[in-house]
């Protein structure tokens, strides 16, 4: 029900996702009479909410007075086991707050994440978390922030272990890189840094040849089995 648009937008979102997803069911949560034109789809069922969110509300006014908004409806139904997931376009820290105070967190975890995926020059998308507004993170929240995202990305890509880092050509900052293309290298010689939760590991050739590309810019976001430097082992 929330928004900057309201159901106008979202109820057009929900249809579409119905369409694409010919195997998902969704519970729309909010007034009845905003959401009847769902109220014959095969595959949707209308669960009514008294109160709505407003974009502008205190997390306080949301989290203690609108105990019935479509809101908090819509997270009890993940707390109840009749939904998977809960998803809004409403008042983001209005939603984080409540689906903390209802659904907990897990253990060894104190505080949710935002972690949208933006595409990447790649052609990819790099999953960047957290981007809500978490202005006095300490390290243990960004060790746990890694936690979450690196689950995260292991559900969405199959990935078991995904690492990330960022990728330094230089062993400090205004020192030469230690590699350029057209570099000859043996196996012990360093590519590269890796900085992963500041952490230096040293990215080595482990093989003699030649450098014919190097394909990450400096200071990028990698990941784990990504291509960086390629070798020519010649003769």
């Amino acid at each position: 029900m929330g928004g900057d648009h309201g159901p106008r937008v979202t109820l057009a979102a929900c249809r579409a996702f119905l369409e694409r997803h010919s195997e998902a069911s969704l519970l729309l949560v909010g007034a009845p009479a905003a959401l009847a034109g769902f109220a014959a789809h095969p595959r949707a069922r209308i669960v009514a909410a008294s109160e709505v969110v407003g974009m502008d509300d205190p997390i306080e006014i949301a989290l203690r007075k609108k105990k019935d908004s479509s809101m908090r409806v819509a997270i009890q139904q993940v707390k109840d086991g009749a939904a998977q997931a809960a998803v809004s376009a409403g008042n983001t820290g209005a939603l984080m707050a409540i689906a903390r105070y209802l659904l907990k967190t897990l253990d060894g975890i104190d505080r949710p994440a935002i972690a949208p995926q933006l595409p990447n020059a790649k052609g990819g998308a790099t999953t960047v978390l957290d981007l809500g507004a978490n202005v006095d993170c300490d390290a243990e929240d960004l060790l746990q922030f890694a936690v979450l995202g690196s689950a995260l990305v292991s559900a969405l890509t199959g990935n078991e272990a995904p690492s990330v880092g960022l990728f330094w050509r230089s062993p400090a900052p205004g020192a030469p890189p230690f590699v350029e293309v057209g570099s000859r290298v043996g196996p012990d010689d360093t590519l590269a840094i890796i900085e992963v939760m500041k952490l230096m590991s040293p990215l080595k050739a482990g093989r003699s040849g030649v450098v014919t590309a190097i394909v990450v810019d400096n200071g990028a976001t990698v990941a784990r089995g990504e291509p960086l430097v390629f070798i020519d082992p010649g003769e």
